[in-house]
């Protein structure tokens, strides 16, 4: 699939594009942020706030498009600046 630079729903091959955690990936919520370790590599990463929102929704597939309204109306910012 080939994807132009910006990701908006504009773009139309990311809006039923489908996100989730995969199963080889742990996590728990410090400070307001999630801390995630690949228990293959053992790379943990860290996400704000923003991340930490858009993780949570991961527990079942999310397509872009609920992705993107949600931090479009959680965070309340328009779609040029997401």
């Amino acid at each position: 699939m080939k994807f132009d630079k910006k990701l908006s729903l504009n773009n139309s091959n990311l809006k039923d594009l489908v996100f989730y955690r995969n199963d080889d990936k742990l996590s728990t919520n410090l400070d307001q942020e999630t801390v995630i370790l690949d228990i293959n590599s053992g790379i943990y990463s860290q996400v704000n706030t923003v991340g930490s929102s858009i993780w949570e929704m991961l527990t079942q597939p999310t397509t872009f498009a609920q992705i993107l309204t949600m931090v479009l109306s959680t965070y309340k910012i328009n779609e040029d600046k997401c």
